[in-house]
C-alpha cells in the first residue's frame, strides 16, 4: 500500500524568496520527457502526486494534448505517465499548458486552433473521472486571438495569462491578470502588468500559493531567461524583479517556470540550441536544510536517511544525523522507542498514509523528551503517542507541540516549572494520572481542560480506540485504513474544526470547515471532513 507522503515545504526559506535561496543543480525529469516530443510546461498538483504537462508531436495531427505522470508520494520519481482520460484532448486543436485547482476536480488550460489562441477550462464530478470537453473562459478569450498560459491563485479567484499585442500592452508578448468575487463569476478588471513588462516578450506566468511571488520567463536579455517579481500583499502591484540565473540553460533557453505549492520544489523547461526536441522538463529543489526520512518497516539506521529509498529505521537516528532547521520525516508505523530532541532547531513530523501516522512506544519511559532548552522551532507534530510511561517530558524550554493525540498513557504531558511547553490542536485522553502536569495546553481536547484558550473536554469520538484506530469519527466522512476507503459515521468528533483557527488547514480534503482539525491526523491529507463552510 502506498505510504502516500504529503508535499512538506521548507516553507521558511521558501518564503524568503528565490532570488536570495540556494537551488540544487537542476536535473532531468528523465520518466515524463522522450527523444521524440517535446514537453512543455509542468505544473504538479498541490498534492504533490501528479505532475501535469504537454507533450508536443510535430508528426501527430493533434500534435499538443495534455499528459499526466504520478507517483504514489509527494517526493520521488513518477512512476505512470499517461495521455489524460476525457474528451478534453480530442477536440480539432492543440490543448497545452494546464493548472489544475487544489481538490483536482477543475483545469485550466489554453486551446490553439488555426493560430487562435483561448484559454479553456474542464471540470469533473470527482477524482479519476475523465476529462470532459473544455468550455471557453470567453470574457477573456474577447480581448484578443493570442491569449495563453492561465495560472490561477489557489482559490481561483485570481488568473494569470500571456497575450500579445493587446491594447495597453508593452509591446510583444505580455503578462495580464483579472480577478473575480466568486469561483463562480466571470473574470473581470484585466490588468497589464505593467510593473514587470517590457518591449520585450514575458511570457509563462506562474503565481505563489501566496500570491506574492510571480514567475515568468522572459528574452529581455536576448534568450529566454527565468525571472521573479514579489509583492508585499495581494494589492499591491509587483516589484523586485529578479533573474534567477540558477535556471540558465547554457547555449540555450529556459521556460514555463512552476514554484512548487510548498516552495520546496521548482520546476521549468529547457531548450538547447535550435533543436525543439530537446525541449525537456527539468527540476530544481531548494537547498540550505536537509530533510531526513525515517521508517520502521523498510529503512535502515545504516542508510543515510536523505531518501525514502534510503531512509531511516529509527526516529532518533534521524535526530542524531540532523542539523539546526532540518526536518526529520517519519512514516506511519509503530516505533518502540524514546527519542530525545537533543536541544535540536528541528521538525519532526509524522507522515499520514492510508495505513494511518506514527505511533510511538516505550511503556518503561519518555516517548518524546526535551531537556536541553529546547524552543519554539523546536517541533513535534503528526504523531500517535502511546503506551508510554510518559508520553512527553519537557524539562527544559519551550518546544512546540501540535496535532498530536496522547492517549492511553500513564502521563500526558509532564513539564517541569522552568520550561513552557507551547501545546495545541491536539488531543490528550485516557491518560491515567493526568493530561497536562504543570502545563497548558491551547485549541485541545482534554479531560481536565478547565482552563486554557479554546481547549475543550468533550469525548474526542475515535473511530476505534479498542483496536488504536484514532481518526475522529465524522458523519461526512473518514479515512478506513483498514480498506483504504472513506466512510460515514452516524456522529462527528466535537475534534474535527476545532483546532487553532490560525492555523494552516490546507492539507486536509474538501470538503472541510475551514479549520484545522484536532489530533493526529489534523492539517493532513487523512483529516476527516466537514461540512463547508
Amino acid at each position: 500500500m502506498g505510504k502516500a507522503i504529503i508535499a512538506i515545504g521548507l516553507m521558511l526559506l521558501a518564503m524568503c524568496g528565490l532570488a536570495v535561496a540556494e537551488w540544487t543543480e537542476p536535473v532531468l525529469l528523465t520518466e515524463v520527457n522522450t527523444e521524440t516530443a517535446e514537453e512543455w510546461a509542468p505544473f504538479l498538483s498541490f498534492d504533490g502526486l501528479t505532475l501535469y504537462f504537454s507533450r508536443v508531436r510535430d508528426d501527430s495531427f493533434y500534435y499538443g494534448r495534455i499528459y499526466e505522470a504520478t507517483r504514489e508520494e509527494a517526493f520521488g520519481p513518477f512512476t505512470s505517465v499517461r495521455e489524460i482520460p476525457g474528451e478534453l484532448n480530442l477536440s480539432p486543436g492543440h490543448d497545452l499548458c494546464p493548472w489544475v485547482s487544489p481538490d483536482n476536480l477543475r483545469m485550466y488550460y489554453h486551446y490553439e486552433y488555426q493560430g487562435i489562441f483561448s484559454l479553456r477550462y474542464s471540470e469533473r464530478s470527482s477524482i479519476g473521472d475523465p476529462w470532459p470537453e473544455g468550455r471557453s473562459i470567453s470574457e477573456l478569450n474577447v480581448l484578443g486571438d493570442q491569449i495563453r498560459a492561465p495560472k490561477l491563485t489557489p482559490d481561483e479567484l485570481t488568473i494569470f495569462f500571456d497575450a500579445y499585442e493587446l491594447p495597453g500592452g508593452q509591446g510583444g508578448y505580455d503578462i495580464w491578470m483579472a480577478t473575480r468575487p466568486d469561483r463562480y463569476s466571470m473574470f473581470a478588471d484585466p490588468r497589464n502588468l505593467d510593473e514587470l513588462n517590457k518591449v520585450s516578450h514575458e511570457l509563462g506566468p506562474s503565481v505563489s500559493s501566496d500570491g506574492l511571488k510571480l514567475l515568468f520567463h522572459s528574452n529581455r536579455n536576448g534568450t529566454y531567461q527565468i525571472f521573479q517579481a514579489t509583492r508585499q500583499s495581494s494589492s499591491e502591484p509587483f516589484t523586485e524583479i529578479a533573474h534567477l540565473s540558477a535556471f540558465d540553460t547554457p547555449e540555450g533557453a529556459s521556460f514555463h517556470p512552476y514554484l512548487t505549492n510548498d516552495g520546496s520544489a521548482l520546476y521549468f523547461m529547457r531548450q538547447f540550441g535550435e533543436d525543439r526536441l530537446t525541449r525537456d522538463i527539468w527540476v530544481s529543489y531548494l537547498s540550505g536544510t536537509n530533510t531526513f526520512y525515517v521508517d520502521v518497516e523498510d529503512g535502515s539506521d545504516f542508510d543515510d536517511g536523505l531518501s525514502y529509498e534510503k531512509a531511516f529505521a529509527s526516529i532518533q537516528m534521524g535526530i542524531n544525523t540532523a542539523d539546526n532547521d532540518d526536518t526529520v520525516l517519519v512514516y506511519p508505523g509503530v516505533y518502540s522507542e524514546g527519542i530525545n530532541f537533543l536541544g535540536k532547531i528541528i521538525t519532526v513530523q509524522g507522515i499520514a498514509g492510508p495505513s494511518g501516522v506514527p505511533v510511538v512506544e516505550n511503556p518503561d519511559g519518555f516517548a518524546v523528551s526535551f531537556c536541553n532548552d529546547e524552543v519554539p522551532e523546536s517541533t513535534l507534530k503528526n504523531f500517535v503517542l502511546t503506551k508510554n510511561l510518559t508520553a512527553i517530558f519537557v524539562g527544559s524550554g519551550s518546544p512546540t507541540i501540535k496535532n498530536v493525540t496522547v492517549v492511553n498513557n500513564s502521563y500526558g504531558v509532564m513539564a517541569f516549572s522552568c520550561s513552557e511547553p507551547q501545546v495545541s490542536n491536539s488531543i490528550f485522553w485516557n491518560n491515567t494520572y493526568g493530561d497536562m502536569l504543570n502545563c497548558q495546553a491551547s485549541f485541545s481536547c482534554y479531560q481536565s481542560a478547565s482552563e486554557g484558550r479554546g481547549n475543550i473536554d468533550a469525548d474526542p469520538l475515535f473511530a476505534d480506540a479498542g483496536n488504536s484506530d484514532f481518526h475522529l469519527c465524522s458523519q461526512w466522512g473518514r479515512h478506513l485504513s483498514e480498506q483504504d476507503v472513506w466512510i460515514l459515521d452516524d456522529v462527528t468528533s466535537p475534534c474535527v474544526d476545532s483546532g487553532d483557527p490560525n492555523t494552516d488547514y490546507s492539507r486536509e480534503p474538501i470538503p472541510n470547515g475551514g479549520r484545522i482539525n484536532m489530533g493526529a491526523y489534523g492539517g493532513t491529507d487523512y483529516a476527516s471532513l466537514s461540512e463547508s463552510r
